[in-house]
C-alpha cells in the first residue's frame, strides 16, 4: 500500500510489542460490526486506554515480522456507537464445530447475558477458562456482541494505577510552582 489510510473504532486491546528491533505499543481496534485490525504507536497518548473511541491515519510497514499498520495520527472521538465495558462472571461456554461460540453470564449487577464471538482471540481466551473478567461489548440494534475480555486483576490494577496517576496530576496542579518547589526542597532535606 502506498501512502496513508484511515482507521476508526474504539480500542480493545493494548500490548508491547515491536516495529523491527523498536518497542512500540500493539493497538487492537474494533469496529461497531466486530471487524478488529492491530496497529502499531511508537509514542502512545496519554489518553490511550481500553473502551476509548478514536480515529486516524496509519500506514503499513514492511518488517522482518511481517507488514505492521504504523499509526501516523490518532485523536479520541465521540464520533460512532459506544462499547459497554462491564464486570461479568462467565458461567458457560458453548464451541460449536461450526458457527459463532455462545457466551453466558451474569454482569456485575446482577443481569444474565448472552452473546456470540466470533473473535478468533476472544474465543481463544475462552478456551483457557477466563471466568471472572471485564467485557467489552458493542451494540448494533438490537445485537448484542462480546469483542473483547479483559483479565479481571489486570484491569483493576490498570483502573487503580490510572486513578492514582489523576490523583498526583490534580494534586501537581493545585500546587503554585514555588509551593512545589518549597515541598520537593523539604523532602530532599530529609532524604
Amino acid at each position: 500500500m502506498n501512502g496513508t489510510a484511515t482507521f476508526r473504532g474504539t480500542v480493545t486491546k493494548i500490548a508491547l510489542g515491536r516495529l523491527g528491533e523498536l518497542p512500540a505499543v500493539r493497538v487492537t481496534v474494533t469496529t461497531p460490526e466486530g471487524k478488529s485490525a492491530d496497529y502499531y504507536v511508537a509514542d502512545p497518548p496519554d489518553w490511550l486506554e481500553v473502551g476509548v473511541r478514536v480515529e486516524g491515519s496509519f500506514r503499513e510497514a514492511i518488517t522482518t515480522r511481517g507488514v505492521k499498520r504504523v499509526v501516523d495520527s490518532m485523536r479520541r472521538t465521540d464520533a460512532g456507537q459506544a462499547f459497554e465495558l462491564e464486570e461479568v462472571e462467565i458461567r458457560q461456554v458453548t464451541f460449536p464445530p461450526h458457527g459463532l461460540t455462545i457466551v453466558e453470564g451474569v454482569t456485575g449487577d446482577g443481569r444474565v447475558f448472552s452473546v456470540t464471538v466470533d473473535d478468533p482471540e476472544v474465543v481463544e481466551e475462552l478456551r483457557m477458562g477466563l471466568r471472572r473478567s471485564f467485557a467489552l461489548f458493542s451494540r448494533s440494534g438490537a445485537v448484542r456482541r462480546l469483542v473483547a475480555l479483559l483479565p479481571y486483576r489486570r484491569t483493576v490494577l490498570a483502573k487503580r494505577v490510572r486513578e492514582l496517576l489523576e490523583m498526583i496530576a490534580r494534586s501537581e496542579r493545585s500546587y503554585t510552582s514555588e509551593e512545589a518547589l518549597r515541598l520537593l526542597k523539604g523532602s530532599s532535606d530529609r532524604d
